[in-house]
């Protein structure tokens, strides 16, 4: 922050304070000046002291862990398990370039604001303090109105909540505050009356699990629309009243914000609308304050007037219209290592794949909290620092990329530190799947002990001109190498997730060959082909030398009678009670007459979870698909830790009937199974990898 104090005369002065919302609250701001003006008034000793804002961190951290969370996660979950409809401004899809936002304010006359808290006991407003009824009222004419400019039914805000229970962060400065979506349903027959009931239902349902909302935001599960009610305290200073100034800085991300300030000393409310200069025009934000004035005057009129009824100042028409499909974005994928691992990163946290080096971030929807956690991990990544305006001069992949370049020579390793933990801990290696999605281990290690070192590696044939192996024998070897000359001696901990968990086996079965001790190695939801199939591969092998086929040839071919054989062991030991039960739920759907409409697998653009839309990402994970497929385990003198999805695998070539997935035929001190939510794909994203990373902790705790 900033700060600057300007001398008008003798008893008149201007504290200036220009702090940046990703660091702290509103709430810190005043705890700033109670500070600075008691300091001016009495001896600083008789202060309340300020706690550690890392007291806070530690609070959150033990909140993730929490059962608590978990139940909030699974609420978040169902509540947004139908995604959210694109929004629509007028018609138009928000296609966002810059930052520039105009600020509009509405004062309401105290007669008015008076009303409108009287709305507080109204019997649809089941709220429990006169504060959340204010909210709700407010609340449920913020969406009245979004409603009529969207033409959407099903709607959703986020709302700032202070997150400061305890006296001690009371006195604490620092970002204290979670964001809680609200995300409500609206009728066409719907009266303010009845859109008040459900708001007050939904924002008292939401504010219980407040606390893991900020996730979905960053995870842009949730339309980019801020909603905020609050009142300001009053600030003396020498028993002399201050007067306060919110100064907005003309910049942004939302799209639309809504913040309404009750002043009970004026007794007047006043409603500043923060409108994106590129989503709205100046016209359209005239009509929207009008709206807004008109909606709170036919809602205090009478609350059984439907919503849709209400004249506003544009034709209806023109938002259920849509304008003419857009020109798609032309996609340009990334051309070396270091825009590759900016895609991942990008498209892990925007939730858009696929995204191109030349896409602008904030087009693609990007938020300035977005932002914050894109240049974490970007320094994590490549230990370079960026501050965020540097998303305005280079706000694509393409673009940032010579930032980057100008703070690092620095070669691409084989090993990439995703957490670097304490040198007391042994650190854990864990091997991406067959896309190399690094950031799948990112997931997982971000809920493991903060003090535990994580490693992932760069899979063979993502750099340079570098070839991609063809066998995951040759893969181990490779990951040995590396290790080794990492940390020359065990005992090493090792995992990896799908296709990564198969290589973390052999690599650690390699490495116990060697001589070397491997206290842990764990496998996530990868299935162990029987010894069986070995007898395939000598038959495969000698009708091929027949027909003189090549390397290449001899793989299709063992893998052609391969996956036949699996899917038919699949059916013969568990596929048919899966037909059973599919059929029985079919029946009893057709008893009830209800249908449930198919939903498209999560995150179908990115199928196995890595970049499928590059065509040489495309080209790896194929290669080592087929590698994982013609691999036969030997046997491994120790033991395995597998943690498998609840649901499985999707395609029928690797689904496992076997409760241990196969691992139990070839563990000769036994294996021990996990089961997590989930299938294959979601078990490692929100909130199921939460689950996976706790049991892959009581691992390390167990050893460590």
């Amino acid at each position: 922050f900033d700060t600057a104090v300007l001398r008008l005369a003798d008893e008149k002065h201007i504290w200036f304070i220009n702090q940046h919302h990703l660091i702290t609250d509103a709430g810190s701001t005043y705890l700033l000046f109670e500070r600075v003006a008691r300091r001016y008034e009495t001896a600083v000793s008789s202060l309340p002291p300020l706690y550690p804002f890392a007291d806070y961190v530690a609070y959150e951290r033990a909140y993730l862990q929490s059962p608590q969370a978990r139940k909030s996660a699974a609420f978040w979950e169902e509540k947004l398990a139908d995604p959210l409809p694109a929004l629509r401004i007028f018609g138009e899809a928000p296609h966002k370039q810059g930052t520039a936002v105009t600020r509009r304010t509405l004062i309401l006359p105290p007669q008015t604001s008076q009303k409108i808290r009287a709305l507080a006991s109204h019997p649809a407003n089941t709220a429990m303090t006169a504060d959340a009824a204010r909210y709700n009222v407010l609340g449920m004419i913020f969406l009245a109105l979004l409603h009529r400019i969207t033409g959407l039914p099903r709607l959703s805000f986020l709302s700032p909540v202070h997150n400061r229970p305890t006296q001690a962060f009371k006195q604490t400065i620092g970002l204290l505050m979670e964001l809680c979506p609200i995300v409500v349903q609206i009728e066409p027959e719907d009266t303010f009356a009845s859109l008040l009931a459900r708001v007050s239902q939904e924002v008292k349902a939401s504010m219980r699990h407040y606390q893991y909302g900020t996730s979905l935001f960053s995870q842009n599960r949730i339309h980019d629309i801020m909603f905020n009610v609050h009142e300001r305290p009053v600030l003396t200073l020498n028993g002399t009243a201050v007067e306060q100034e919110m100064v907005h800085p003309g910049a942004g991300t939302d799209t639309l914000a809504c913040h309404v300030r009750d002043e009970k000393e004026t007794n007047r409310m006043f409603v500043q609308l923060d409108f994106h200069d590129d989503v709205f025009t100046p016209e359209q934000q005239e009509m929207v304050m009008a709206a807004y004035g008109r909606l709170v005057e036919a809602c205090l009129a009478d609350m059984e007037t439907a919503v849709a009824n209400v004249d506003l100042p544009w034709d209806d028409t023109a938002v259920t219209q849509t304008s003419p499909p857009q020109k798609e974005r032309e996609y340009l994928p990334p051309r070396d290592m270091l825009e590759f691992q900016l895609q991942q990163i990008w498209e892990d946290l925007l939730g858009v794949h696929p995204i191109g080096v030349n896409d602008n971030f904030f087009e693609l929807g990007g938020s300035s909290w977005q932002a914050m956690r894109l240049f974490v991990q970007i320094e994590n990544l490549t230990g370079c620092y960026l501050p965020m305006t540097t998303l305005l001069e280079a706000g694509t992949i393409a673009r940032l990329v010579p930032f980057l370049r100008k703070q690092t020579s620095n070669e691409w390793e084989t090993l990439i530190t995703i957490q670097r933990g304490s040198e007391a801990k042994r650190p854990l290696f864990l091997i991406p799947g067959a896309g190399g999605n690094g950031l799948v281990i990112a997931r997982i290690a971000q809920y493991l002990s903060p003090d535990q070192p994580v490693y992932t590696f760069l899979i063979p044939g993502l750099v340079g001109n570098e070839m991609p192996y063809t066998t995951i024998e040759e893969m181990a070897a490779f990951y040995v190498e590396a290790l080794l000359n990492h940390q020359t001696e065990g005992p090493y901990l090792l995992g990896g997730y799908s296709a990564g968990g198969v290589v973390a086996f052999e690599t650690a079965r390699q490495l116990k060959e060697l001589g070397h001790q491997v206290d842990l190695c764990v496998i996530i939801d990868a299935p162990a082909q029987s010894r069986i199939y070995s007898y395939l591969q000598w038959a495969v092998n000698r009708a091929a030398t027949r027909q003189h086929l090549n390397k290449q040839q001899r793989q299709i071919l063992f893998l052609k009678w391969r996956d036949r054989l699996f899917e038919m062991n699949y059916f013969l030991r568990r596929g048919w009670l899966d037909v059973m039960l599919a059929g029985a739920r079919a029946i009893k759907r057709g008893l009830t007459n209800t249908k449930t409409a198919e939903s498209p697998l999560p995150y179908a653009a990115d199928r196995y979870g890595s970049q499928m839309e590059d065509p040489r990402m495309r080209a790896i994970f194929e290669l080592n698909d087929r590698a994982v497929r013609s691999f036969i385990p030997r046997k491994y003198a120790g033991k395995l830790v597998l943690i498998k999805s609840r649901e499985g695998y999707e395609r029928h070539t690797v689904r496992s009937p076997y409760h241990d997935l196969g691992w139990g035929r070839i563990a000769e001190k036994g294996v021990t199974v996990y089961e997590v939510p989930g299938t294959h794909l979601n078990m490692v994203r929100e909130p199921n990898v939460q689950f996976v990373a706790r049991h892959l902790q009581d691992c390390l705790d167990e050893i460590q």
